[in-house]
């Protein structure tokens, strides 16, 4: 048996058949306060960048900022 067989079994439990509600609840659990967090982080991110001019943006865009760094970053 896979591991993934192994978790997927206590998940998807018997006793929780048909539409797996106990089940579904762990899996969308830990993404919800991730995105919690992220989301208003991201829009701040987003204006910050829509308020740039078109020079400011040409500057920002040759700094040495990179990944996550960057304001115009998204986090998937």
């Amino acid at each position: 048996m896979s591991a993934g067989g192994i978790i997927a079994s206590n998940i998807y439990r018997s006793d929780d058949a048909l539409l797996y509600h106990s089940g579904n609840r762990q899996l969308l659990a830990p993404p919800l306060p991730h995105s919690a967090v992220l989301w208003p982080q991201e829009q701040a991110s987003q204006q910050q960048v829509n308020a740039m001019t078109a020079d400011e943006k040409l500057t920002y865009w040759s700094t040495s900022d990179e990944g996550s760094k960057r304001s115009e970053f998204e986090h998937t």
